[in-house]
């Protein structure tokens, strides 16, 4: 037996629904459910990406992002997050970094936030294990290379401030770790701080500072001061395992 048309077309129907609306017919009222759907579409874009709609201004994330990305890009499987995780790749294709030069940086930043870690988690290395173990990466840690503060941003933006539309450029490194409560947390580096970090890399602290004092001497006289600090602030982002 054949399926009636208006099943194999079901899909069809609620896309154009959404997308387009319900002309002025008996079946007109099925516009409330389609409002209802957008509706609850933008706020999962927003509960996904919650630094964009105050960087942008809620009139312009809605008309330049949310409803042209509805438009064109509906979920297909009704996985929420995975639809979510799409919209960068959407704003890449669709060049809307012209709104914001913020805007695709953050839409990175969000999207790893909110993406599952799956490697779990070693146990976060004590101070002296520094001194003595060669040092790796977390097998959970993420990373973003930015010419932007992208933290301090994301910061301002969810605390309800204003960001300056002309940022200084530094190329910082922002990490994302999990904590000992399986929560994401972010880690921004300076130029400096990143670079002395990606030397310690692969050896211990004290190979790593006779490293630089052959290579890189200036360096190691910009990092002195602050390694102490630094060090500590990888052992309580968990950026490292020994």
């Amino acid at each position: 037996m054949r399926p009636p048309a208006s099943l194999l077309n079901w899909e069809a129907s609620v896309s154009d629904l959404i997308q387009k609306g319900t002309p002025q017919t008996k079946y007109a009222g099925l516009n409330l459910y389609r409002e209802d759907i957008r509706d609850k579409l933008l706020n999962y874009l927003s509960a996904h990406y919650p630094s964009l709609p105050p960087l942008l201004g809620k009139e312009v994330w809605i008309k330049e992002v949310v409803n042209p990305y509805i438009d064109e890009h509906l979920p297909k499987d009704w996985s929420i997050p995975a639809w979510a995780g799409e919209l960068l790749s959407w704003l890449q294709r669709n060049n809307k970094a012209k709104i914001c030069p913020l805007l695709l940086p953050l839409a990175e930043l969000e999207k790893l936030n909110m993406e599952c870690f799956f490697s779990p988690s070693l146990p976060i290395p004590t101070a002296d294990k520094i001194a003595v173990e060669r040092l790796q990466l977390q097998p959970h840690v993420r990373t973003i290379i930015s010419t932007l503060p992208l933290l301090n941003c994301r910061e301002k933006l969810l605390d309800g401030q204003n960001v300056s539309k002309t940022l200084p450029h530094n190329k910082n490194c922002l990490f994302l770790t999990l904590n000992e409560e399986g929560n994401v947390t972010m880690f921004e580096m300076s130029p400096d701080e990143n670079e002395f970090f990606d030397a310690c890399l692969g050896h211990t602290l004290n190979e790593a500072l006779l490293n630089l004092s052959d290579k890189n001497p200036q360096l190691l006289e910009r990092a002195t001061p602050h390694i102490g600090q630094w060090a500590a602030g990888w052992i309580q982002n968990n950026l490292l395992a020994v």
